[in-house]
């Protein structure tokens, strides 16, 4: 696949209606994107995730810079493999970095599996359902026992040291850690919008508490920003 279907008028084309129409903040029709543009479907999913959640006049200008950072040519069925690496893997923002995570064993080998399968695909071999599924259901019965451990640790702690008022600190500890695990259930359950949504908002939210000066939106900016870099720099097949 493509993108523009290797033909710069129809790139011209998709700018000129994007500029003509600008799209609401209620979504894309990404439904389209492999028949008429020959971008893959599951790309458009993580454009329409970011969109919703930028600022407002962020998100109007947002669909006409995603079309003009595409190459005409590109193949862009790697980028969502790519993204999940960075969201993870990221020197500043990734969630790996978070100590808590770090220091999760269980949920590190769960994540360094992720990865695994997502270099593969990179690689060119895609990843089968049911090999997500399967760390999905580990990754889900693994979080059922660690979770519930971790909430009764820091409700114990909440309780122990209330009159110092530790009760509204108690989780801080363990935001990050939290919003990981649910970016990668989302990222084990499945293909579709509704696991790019979590895992964007999870992985937003995870530095929450660690950086309290940025807002979830800066932070939705900034996987923006990585977003439409990558679109510029995609790999382009003969």
């Amino acid at each position: 696949m493509h993108a523009f279907l290797n033909d710069s008028k129809n790139k011209e084309h998709a700018l000129e209606r994007a500029h003509a129409q600008p799209v609401s903040k209620e979504g894309i029709d990404y439904f389209s994107y492999e028949d008429t543009l020959g971008i893959p479907k599951e790309v458009g999913y993580w454009e329409d995730v970011i969109l919703g959640e930028l600022p407002t006049e962020d998100a109007k200008v947002f669909p006409a810079e995603f079309l003009k950072a595409v190459p005409v040519g590109a193949d862009l069925s790697t980028l969502p493999a790519r993204f999940m690496l960075w969201q993870f893997e990221d020197a500043r923002y990734g969630l790996k970095n978070i100590r808590a995570v770090r220091k999760d064993a269980v949920l590190m080998g769960f994540c360094d599996e992720l990865a695994a399968l997502y270099r593969r695909e990179i690689g060119g071999t895609p990843i089968a359902p049911q090999e997500l599924q399967e760390l999905f259901d580990r990754t889900a019965a693994a979080w059922a026992v660690i979770g519930d451990r971790q909430r009764i640790a820091s409700m114990r702690f909440a309780r122990k040291w209330a009159w110092l008022g530790a009760r509204k600190w108690a989780w801080i500890p363990i935001k990050g850690w939290t919003s990981t695990w649910k970016w990668l259930l989302a990222a084990t359950r499945n293909r579709a919008r509704s696991g790019a949504t979590i895992m964007l908002l999870s992985w937003a939210d995870a530095f929450k508490w660690i950086r309290p000066w940025e807002s979830s939106a800066q932070r939705v900016r900034i996987g923006k920003a990585w977003f439409l870099s990558a679109l510029q720099t995609a790999f382009t097949r003969a």
